[in-house]
Order: C-alpha cells, then sequence, then structure tokens
C-alpha cells in the first residue's frame, strides 16, 4: 500500500471508530436557565425584527438545537413546577395558574425534585434566581428540595436592584437558604447572579457532576434595565430602529440583553473553569411574553402570556454543549416537547435508564435524530374543573390543538411596534376552539364545527385525564400582617 493511502486509510478508521457521546458516557455537568416571560420571538434564533443584541445566546443558539415545538405553561409556577418534577400542573396542584403571593400552598415533598433525583447520581445541585413554589413555609424551600445553596427570591414582580415585591405586600424578598439576604441590596440582577454563578462554578469540586438551577427574573416586569437602554434607540443603531419599536419593546430588549450578559458569563466562568467540554447547557423560558405592556414578543403568534393561545404557551428553547455531535448541532428540532421532559431529559444525560413514572418524556432521542424520531405526539396543557360539570382545558394530540372553555384574556396577534391585528372570533360567544397548527401555526381560523369528530375526540382525552386532577394539601391565604416585619418578607405562616 503506498503511503498516501496508507494514511487515508488510518484517517478513515480513526473517523470509523470515534464514538458520539451518549447519555451514561460520563457524568456531565448540567446547568439549566430558565428565562422569566421570554417570548418566542426574543431570542436570536427568531427575532423577527433583526434587533436583538443577546451574542452568547446566539452563539449558543447556533452552535446547538433550537426547539421550535415547544410548550411551557401559561403562567410562571405551573411551568416551573413541572420542569422540577416531570409532572403535568394538573398531577401537582398546580393546574390553577401561579401562587398568590399569600397563598398557602407550594411544591409539596411527595414531588421530588430533579436535584433530589440528581443526588443519587453523585450530582451537586446549586440554584439560583426565582423559585415561586412556595414559601410559607421552610420545607417548601430549594434548601429542603435537594439544592445545597440558593440565593434567590421567592415571588414574582420583584425589583431588579431593591429586591421588593410590589404587588400585595411591598417587602424585601431576596433570600440565601432559610433568611432574608441584604448583602446584594443595590446589586443590579444580571451582576449579583453572575457573581454567584462565577463562585459556584469556580469552587465546585469537579471529582462531583455539578447541576446549576439558574432561574433569572428576566425579562419579567418591572422593565428596569435602564443601563442598557441606550444600545435600542435610534442614534446608536445602524439601521436605526427608533421608530419602528415602541418603547415597551425597547424595554424589553434591554431586558434581553441583561438576561444574555448572565448566560455569557456561566458560559465563561465554565470555560476558565476547564468544566466547559463536559457541560451540558439547556435553556427555556416558563411562560409566553407578556406583548402589551411587558416589552416581550410573540410574533406572529397569537395571544400572550396567561392565555392557552400559542403566544401564551410555545417558547424558545435550546440545549448545547460540546459533547454533541457536530452532526446534529447548529439546526432547528421540530419535534414536539413540554417543559416537563426537561426533568425526564436531564436525568437521562445523567445516566438515568429507569422508568420515572412522570408525565416528562426523556427526549435525546428527538435529540440525537435530529427530529427524525419524536418520542412525543401530543402534550396536555392543562385542565381545570370549573365545578359546574365544564373544564377549561388545552390539548395538543399530533397537530390538532384544542381548547375548551376560555383561552384567556388577550385573543389577538400583537407587534413590537405596538400595532394590534384584532382577532375576528369572540371567545365570548364559543367554548370550543380546535386549530390544525401544521396548516394554521398562528391560530387564524377556529375549525371545530368543520371536524366535529375530532372535537368529541379531544373532550373524550380531557375527560379521561380529569379524574387526576391534584389539589394543593393547604388551602386559604396568610394574612399580609404574617408575611412581612420592618419592610421584609417572613416565611412560616403555613407552618
Amino acid at each position: 500500500m503506498t503511503r498516501p493511502a496508507y494514511f487515508l486509510a488510518l484517517i478513515s478508521t480513526l473517523l470509523s471508530c470515534a464514538v458520539s457521546w451518549e447519555p451514561g458516557d460520563s457524568k456531565p455537568n448540567v446547568v439549566f436557565i430558565l428565562a422569566d416571560d421570554l417570548g418566542y420571538a426574543d431570542v436570536p434564533w427568531v427575532d423577527n425584527d433583526g434587533i436583538i443584541i443577546a451574542d452568547r445566546l446566539k452563539a449558543l443558539g447556533e452552535g446547538g438545537i433550537t426547539f421550535d415545538q415547544f410548550y411551557a405553561s401559561p403562567t410562571c409556577s405551573p411551568s416551573r413546577a413541572a420542569a422540577m418534577t416531570g409532572y403535568y400542573p394538573i398531577h401537582n396542584g398546580f393546574n390553577g395558574g401561579a401562587l398568590g403571593a399569600l397563598q398557602k400552598a407550594g411544591l409539596e415533598s411527595q414531588y421530588a425534585t430533579i436535584a433530589e433525583k440528581l443526588d443519587d447520581f453523585g450530582y451537586t445541585s446549586h440554584m439560583l434566581g426565582k423559585w415561586h413554589l412556595g414559601w410559607c413555609k421552610e420545607d417548601y424551600f430549594p434548601h429542603k428540595r435537594g439544592f445545597e445553596s440558593f440565593l434567590g427570591i421567592m415571588h414574582s414582580g420583584t425589583t431588579y436592584s431593591t429586591y421588593e415585591t410590589e404587588t400585595t405586600v411591598a417587602a424585601y424578598d431576596l433570600w440565601k437558604d432559610f433568611e432574608i439576604y441584604k448583602d446584594y441590596n443595590g446589586t443590579y440582577a444580571s451582576e449579583m447572579y453572575s457573581l454567584e454563578a462565577e463562585s459556584i462554578i469556580s469552587n465546585h469540586d469537579q471529582s462531583d457532576p455539578l447541576f446549576l438551577y439558574l432561574a433569572a427574573q428576566h425579562i419579567h416586569t418591572p422593565l428596569e434595565a435602564d443601563d442598557y437602554l441606550d444600545l435600542f434607540r435610534g442614534v446608536n443603531r445602524d439601521p436605526p430602529i427608533g421608530a419602528g419599536v415602541d418603547n415597551y419593546r425597547k424595554q424589553g430588549l434591554a431586558m434581553i440583553y441583561a438576561l444574555d450578559l448572565i448566560v455569557d458569563s456561566v458560559y465563561t466562568s465554565l470555560e476558565d473553569a476547564g468544566m466547559l467540554d463536559n457541560t451540558i447547557i439547556v435553556f427555556a423560558s416558563d411562560n409566553g411574553g407578556l406583548a402589551t405592556a411587558g416589552g416581550a414578543s410573540n410574533w406572529p403568534l397569537r395571544g400572550q402570556k396567561n392565555t392557552y393561545w400559542e403566544g401564551g404557551i410555545r417558547v424558545p428553547a435550546m440545549v448545547y454543549s460540546p459533547l454533541f455531535d457536530s452532526s446534529i448541532t447548529g439546526q432547528s428540532n421540530d419535534c414536539l416537547f413540554h417543559i416537563s421532559d426537561w426533568f425526564s431529559t436531564i436525568l437521562g444525560f445523567a445516566g438515568n435508564t429507569a422508568d420515572l413514572g412522570v408525565d416528562g418524556v426523556d427526549q435525546w432521542e428527538a435529540i440525537s435524530s435530529m427530529g427524525a424520531s419524536c418520542p412525543r405526539t401530543s402534550v396536555l396543557h392543562n385542565i381545570v374543573d370549573d365545578d359546574d360539570g365544564t373544564y377549561t382545558a388545552a390539548l395538543r394530540n399530533g397537530t390538532w390543538k384544542f381548547m375548551w372553555g376560555s383561552p384567556g384574556d388577550n385573543n389577538d396577534w400583537y407587534a413590537t411596534d405596538g400595532s394590534v391585528t384584532e382577532a375576528t372570533d369572540n371567545p365570548d360567544t364559543t367554548d370550543e376552539w380546535l386549530f390544525d397548527l401544521s396548516t394554521d401555526p398562528n391560530e387564524t381560523s377556529n375549525v371545530a364545527a368543520d371536524y366535529p369528530d375530532v372535537v368529541t375526540e379531544m373532550k373524550a382525552m380531557i375527560e379521561a385525564e380529569a379524574p387526576g386532577i391534584v389539589s394543593f394539601t393547604l388551602t386559604g391565604r396568610c394574612d399580609s400582617s404574617e408575611v412581612s416585619a420592618d419592610g421584609v418578607w417572613l416565611s412560616g405562616c403555613c407552618a
């Protein structure tokens, strides 16, 4: 054999022997970054207007796998509970929506969190950011749910430097483990979470794999990113964007930029610690964006946060890792995903092969096959028993989407220039909505009357699931006098 032929044969042999990473080959570090109220079009891989500045997210999307049919719940607590436990909201008590500020409820201990499960595989877990899965007793805190440390907020709508809730109770809401923590009072959230993530990563004992759950506050209201707002004023952009984008959207763009700073810091910290090559970064939003006054964009999808329209539940998501073979990266995946799937998929990354008995599906097959094989064929978005023999529910089955009852308010299409394309159908005159999302992804034409057999089948699927609805163990509300003192939140009102 000639030398050139020999070397060609050797190279061919080496390539044929190269084996791509598969779950079980190693225990990778996993970083799960969950954004808050980030809309379908609020990421660089969608970006209808071409004006988002999020360089790290852009790079991760281009080097990873983005998901085009990824679904969460219409509001935050149900999505967070699903991600943490692998259960649909109807199966863990969170089908009623986001926890109220004074609500006596939380994620009960019978639902093992992903951190608790990962402990069985030798992982050390930490959490930063927004919990919103119960605060009224310590048993609900992240520090008792498998996370070795926690720094973040317990509620929603908290400010970004003074960490005060602005809803039912105006009080300071930044916690470290079980205690109020004031060392970061006055420090902007992006800087705080970046510093804490860097500390966790740089101090991690690499003999054990790391799980970091970073649930960023961005881009939830209040819109506070003034330091970055100048980036999105027309005079500083080429081409200028000023006249074509409303002020809420400019503030939203600044919030997205601030979110990307956190993502970039995490990436850089992993790289500096020599951990990146054995790390999987997962990214998603907890629900659709608030398009009417929250600076988000779900365009061209219909509706927004707090609705069952696609704009309320179809959200951006992606996964990135140097472990993945280049043959499966750099593309969009069209398989059906639900946020509960991250529970099973991340545990699969860690080496789990057992049946977890949850609603979430291990999506490695969908990821590794480049979408050629999709394990999930349906998503039960939610069921609420209206206690009068009817339900408010939403179900995806194949390409069909059925909504029963009210889809929620804000039923229109919202553009980033502030204009609204008003819907011609009327939620007050029908409680049955059917769309074929393969031909009508923006839900422009309700075809329920044209396909009564499909409607009957979808109703039967919902009715079959309804007896499995789980209620919270606790009920009622804490008194406002019990939950704060000296301007800070207290726990213990439902202990």
